[in-house]
């Protein structure tokens, strides 16, 4: 089963919004790639069944908001590394979004930058963003959540702390998305 998560950016509704999805298998080479599916779908569905696959939408309305391109960097942690599932939700949409999961297979350790498959999420001006991450060394996991007040301009910077295994930056990069007073 492979999870997409996008788009990587707010949409703004004006006229009709159609979503464009082609999904590939990946061959040795880019000429051995094979169309698993195609979709052209407007996003009144909230779920979608081309060929091969399953699309679900999900759509919620926010008025103002600031967008937060969020990263992550490991200052400490056990010398032979963690697994970790990252995530980002605000207080309005409880909603968790999934930045980015190690599975079993990518151990995080000291010093990387961490490579969110999603970065950027959207959130209510007068909200707050909370990114939470559960991380395992193997045996036990544990779990921390760090809170962030947008800004419409600048960067945000705190240390998560996750008790017995690791401490990490988080950034968060804000910029102004959509504001109207009318």
């Amino acid at each position: 089963m492979f999870v997409l998560t996008g788009p990587v950016r707010g949409v703004v509704f004006g006229d009709p919004v159609v979503l464009e999805v082609l999904l590939y298998v990946r061959g040795t080479t880019e000429s051995h790639d094979k169309e698993l599916s195609l979709l052209a779908a407007g996003l009144t569905k909230l779920c979608t069944r081309p060929q091969n696959s399953l699309l679900i939408e999900e759509l919620g309305h926010i008025v103002f908001f600031v967008e937060a391109t969020i990263s992550v960097k490991v200052i400490s942690g056990p010398p032979d590394g963690f697994y970790g599932e990252f995530v980002a939700f605000t207080d309005v949409l409880k909603r968790e979004i999934l930045l980015h999961n190690s599975g079993v297979e990518e151990l995080h350790l000291v010093g990387d930058e961490i490579s969110l498959s999603r970065s950027v999420v959207s959130v209510e001006s007068s909200g707050k963003l909370m990114v939470s991450v559960r991380a395992s060394d193997g045996s036990v996991t544990f779990t921390g959540t760090k809170e962030f007040k947008p800004l419409e301009k600048g960067t945000t910077t705190r240390v998560l702390h996750i008790p017995k295994l690791c401490q990490l930056e988080i950034t968060v990069a804000w910029s102004l998305f959509s504001y109207s007073k009318t």
